[in-house]
């Protein structure tokens, strides 16, 4: 199977009118850290407006297929500032998708998303800093990154993710970080929601010593608390880790966690299973940034009301984004998911890639040209959810 020979992917959606910057899934993984006060960004908008084509809207199997040209407009904000005691990150998105030819399972002629996402920083004292990220988003497409939203299409939903953190230094080597975070998801229609609606939260501690000036030393305790609309999967979980952060170069960092979660359901199950993270990020100015984040664990997507009792998740994303010149930078991306559900009576196996590649040309002061094109494949024991789905696309974007 084609799924079986790779080991890595991610999955951007390369548009203008995209919000950069998630939070929560693969992207919340690392730690704050030392942050970097002195980045800055004025104020940008962006307008953007394409048109293209979709092989498969409905994410349904290849002898139902539905294929439709589509055209999409929407309008992005940015902003990095502050000072250096307290720095802001600030994207926001809205944007409309309109399919000429009717969907099946697509209520409306119009779908609408929304995307925010903010990163605050505050440099309390020497000692003591501050943080909270927030992610929120309204849309229909499957965020494979995150990880929150079932592998195929649904229905609109709302996704929300934040997270508030300290970070304290009790001397020069020792230092604590710790963590609330609370993330959810909701759909619209009534019958996804039974299975997939749920609110987390978390509570975090992590230890951290600088062993030298490249290399930091991390233990990590995370008490988590879910509940679903369906109560049957309600759980609790704890993870202890391990690990690792190191600095390879003043451009390239990579942190990693190795341990255990131990999960008891409201239904009398429990279990303990082995946990893995890991990040590498490098960035070379702005010529070139490269991002590869990898996760074994449970996730708590698409169990479905009570024909699967666990998901045990591999999932992994690479990101590469590159200037070539003043006036071409281009995009790819990949995203790679196996998954183990298991149930009373039987278990499936499904494998889960999607590429992203694009490119845009600056073609006046602030005008550019974008094309891009994406494909997503699913395997699955379960034949009725496999899948295999093209987009392309063009269209312009002006930034004021």
């Amino acid at each position: 199977m084609l799924l079986k020979k790779l080991s890595l992917a991610a999955a951007i959606q390369i548009s203008a009118v995209a919000v950069v910057g998630a939070q929560g899934g693969l992207l919340s993984i690392g730690s704050p850290g030392d942050a970097d006060f002195d980045t800055r960004l004025p104020f940008a908008a962006t307008v953007a407006v394409d048109f293209g084509w979709d092989s498969n809207p409905g994410s349904r199997p290849s002898d139902t297929e539905e294929d439709s040209a589509y055209m999409r407009g929407g309008v992005n904000v940015a902003y990095a500032g502050g000072s250096r005691v307290t720095h802001i990150d600030l994207n926001a998105g809205f944007s409309t998708l309109y399919y000429f030819d009717k969907v099946s399972e697509q209520e409306d002629d119009v779908l609408y998303g929304a995307k925010i996402g903010t990163n605050v920083r505050h440099r309390v004292n020497r000692r003591l800093t501050l943080g909270n990220n927030l992610y929120f988003a309204y849309e229909v497409e499957p965020d494979y990154v995150i990880g929150a939203s079932a592998s195929r299409r649904l229905d609109q939903y709302i996704y929300g993710y934040n997270s508030a953190w300290a970070s304290y230094a009790w001397s020069r080597r020792f230092s604590t970080v710790s963590r609330y975070t609370i993330s959810g998801i909701q759909y619209e229609n009534d019958g996804f929601a039974a299975s997939e609606d749920r609110i987390t939260q978390t509570l975090s501690q992590e230890l951290r010593y600088v062993y030298n000036r490249l290399t930091t030393l991390v233990g990590e305790a995370r008490f988590t608390m879910t509940e679903y609309d369906t109560a049957i999967h309600d759980h609790n979980a704890i993870h202890l880790l391990a690990g690792v952060d190191h600095a390879f170069s003043e451009r390239t960092l990579g942190t990693i966690r190795v341990g255990a979660e131990y999960r008891d359901y409201d239904d009398g199950r429990e279990n303990w299973s082995p946990f893995f993270e890991s990040s590498l990020t490098y960035r070379l100015a702005k010529h070139t940034n490269l991002a590869l984040y990898n996760r074994i664990g449970y996730e708590d997507s698409e169990l479905a009301g009570d024909t699967f009792n666990e998901r045990y998740t591999y999932r992994s994303a690479l990101s590469l984004n590159h200037q070539f010149s003043e006036r071409v930078r281009g995009n790819a991306n990949l995203t790679y998911v196996h998954n183990d559900f298991e149930s009373t009576t039987f278990d499936i196996q499904e494998d889960l890639l999607s590429i992203n590649f694009g490119v845009g040309v600056r073609v006046l002061r602030n005008i550019d040209w974008n094309a891009n094109m994406s494909y997503t494949i699913l395997e699955s024991d379960e034949a009725l959810r496999e899948f295999d789905r093209w987009r392309l696309s063009s269209g312009l974007s002006i930034t004021f």
